[in-house]
């Protein structure tokens, strides 16, 4: 650099040197070089600042790298200590994993097998109340079955060990009217005088004394409380079913429609199911009402002209040695009409549902001129108990459009208990 400058003065000098000696040289010539001249010597100071710069930054370079060559080492062992320790933590966080997985599976084993135990316990709980229920059932059905057997022997006056259920079903049919011969009465204006509960109850308990030797004494097993009961019922049986013997087809003892073979139930009859006085459809009674006590108009069963079926399956077995067919009295029907009302009819009993070989108890008629309810004796009895019939009815009284079954009555007696 310094010699570039002496020689640039150099050339400054020839060259004024020369221009004095030729005379040709401007004045402007000279101020324009002298202005680079100028920029030549400021270019050259800053060279010579960089020049020092670069010197003083070299010290800088080497006092930093003295100083990165001492705490070299010490970062390599940082560096070592901090492998280290995430070393350490890596093994701490594997044994607090498997420790959690340890116990994670011991609290799922342990719950999982809490919970078989409460399943297992619920299925036996389970079992023991469908054991229960169906004991239950057993018993109610048991109880039941002993119930109606009792109350079935005495209205149907089943020889029994006990002599006062022998008399009771003899004394009641010989003191009490059944409704033939009540409605006969009434008509003729004859007075019919009945015997009130309570001299019902004295009756009885006189008529155990002096005919049967009997007297009431609760070692005996029997009281007056029991004899009042038994008077009770009877009556109250007497008075809904009109005939004072046992109705073996009665629903509400057990009595159910197994069948109804090819018949067509009639909906044109039936009474409509309304929602806000509006008709909605036709909901026709079902064949079971034929064996119901309510006989009211319109509460029978309706089946397509004039020949029906039905299959019943009765409470009990029984030998049977009639049958009652009820239909709706004439004054109580529309125009005085029960042309709808069955005329001939057949009974059947078998053993089971798909049995071929029936027994027929015989053929009997309805008559339209007679009491609306009318008993009809078997015309071939049976040596059989039969828990089946089959009720064919061929005809009715002439309507062409339907047929209506209002009630029918299955009479018997309860084979002798062994």
């Amino acid at each position: 650099v310094v010699s570039t400058q002496s020689t640039g003065w150099r050339a400054l000098e020839e060259v004024r040197h020369k221009a004095t000696e030729d005379g040709k040289l401007t004045e402007l010539k000279l101020q324009t070089l002298e202005s680079k001249l100028t920029v030549l010597t400021t270019l050259q100071d800053r060279l010579d600042k960089l020049q020092l710069a670069h010197e003083a930054g070299s010290l800088e370079d080497k006092k930093l790298k003295d100083e990165i060559s001492k705490l070299l080492p010490q970062l390599k062992e940082l560096d070592q200590k901090y492998r280290d320790k995430v070393r350490s933590l890596e093994v701490s966080l594997s044994d607090m994993r498997e420790e959690r997985e340890g116990e994670t599976t011991k609290t799922t084993n342990a719950i999982r097998k809490h919970t078989e135990d409460i399943q297992m316990m619920k299925d036996k709980l389970s079992h023991d109340v469908t054991s229960l229920h169906h004991k239950l059932s057993d018993l109610e059905s048991s109880v039941e079955v002993m119930i109606r057997r009792v109350v079935l022997e005495v209205l149907s006056t089943v020889t029994h060990n006990s002599p006062e259920t022998r008399f009771f079903g003899d004394w009641l049919r010989a003191n009490f009217l059944d409704k033939e011969r009540f409605d006969r009465e009434v008509i003729k204006n004859e007075t019919v005088s009945l015997p009130s509960q309570d001299q019902l109850v004295q009756i009885v308990i006189s008529e155990l004394h002096t005919k049967h030797a009997i007297n009431l004494h609760p070692s005996s097993g029997l009281t007056t409380t029991d004899i009042r009961m038994i008077v009770s019922e009877a009556l109250q049986t007497f008075d809904e079913d009109k005939t004072g013997r046992a109705d073996f087809a009665l629903e509400a003892l057990g009595g159910n429609v197994i069948s109804i073979g090819c018949t067509e139930t009639y909906y044109e009859a039936a009474p409509y199911v309304t929602f806000m006085s509006v008709p909605l459809y036709r909901h026709p009674n079902p064949p079971n009402v034929a064996l119901q006590s309510d006989i009211t108009p319109g509460r029978c069963w309706a089946f397509k002209g004039s020949k029906g079926y039905l299959m019943i399956k009765l409470a009990h077995a029984v030998h049977i040695d009639g049958f009652s067919m009820e239909h709706l009295p004439r004054k109580l029907s529309v125009n005085n009409d029960i042309s709808s009302a069955p005329s001939k009819f057949s009974v059947r009993g078998i053993s089971h549902p798909e049995d071929a070989n029936s027994h027929s108890f015989g053929e009997f008629r309805y008559s339209d001129t007679g009491s609306s309810l009318q008993h009809f004796s078997v015309t071939h009895p049976s040596n059989v108990a039969y828990e089946i019939v089959e009720l064919e009815i061929e005809s009715n009284h002439g309507n062409p459009d339907y047929t209506c079954l209002y009630r029918i009555r299955v009479h018997g007696k309860v084979p002798k208990l062994s």
